[in-house]
């Protein structure tokens, strides 16, 4: 059995960070840690497709709550212990992608933005991104290489390639 396969993770410690990584059991979890307090909530994986590339999005609404898309439909969540606000701490550790929960990613990852403020479901065009939104139920994936914006934290554009390893930050 494969282990955690980390997406990405900002940590200060072990009561303050953030992560969104797949786990063992089949499922693709996002957990919020701040001052201690634990907001964990995950979605089943059982319709996943080795070898297929697949769109996610994580969206914390203005209210709190948290939203995960898989392709662009919005996925039920099974929410471990606390249907908690997802309150994102501010840290000052480096925002590590490709790896979390001590896993590396095994796989690709093509392209990753963060952005704050602005709701991208309604306007189709964001794979992950933290801290805005209506939470629409669906949105269209976009098909094409993002743009910055004024509202992307971070955009990275990763090679499709294995052999190559150039990142691209706009």
């Amino acid at each position: 059995s494969i282990g955690d396969q980390g997406l990405f993770e900002q940590m200060d410690d072990a009561d303050n960070f953030y992560r969104f990584y797949a786990n063992p059991s089949g499922q693709l979890v996002y957990e919020v840690k701040n001052n201690g307090i634990l907001s964990k909530a995950s979605i089943p994986l059982n319709s996943i497709t080795p070898s297929r590339a697949y769109h996610y999005t994580v969206v914390r609404l203005t209210d709190g709550t948290l939203k995960i898309y898989l392709d662009g439909v919005s996925q039920s969540l099974d929410y471990h212990g606390t249907t908690g606000s997802f309150n994102i701490p501010v840290l000052a550790n480096s925002l590590t992608i490709g790896y979390s929960k001590n896993a590396y990613l095994l796989g690709f990852l093509d392209e990753f933005r963060m952005s704050k403020g602005i709701d991208r479901t309604s306007q189709s065009t964001d794979k992950l991104y933290i801290n805005s939104g209506s939470g629409q139920t669906t949105f269209a994936v976009p098909t094409t290489e993002y743009s910055a914006d004024l509202n992307a934290s971070i955009l990275l554009h990763f090679n499709a390639e294995a052999s190559l390893t150039t990142v691209t930050n706009n």
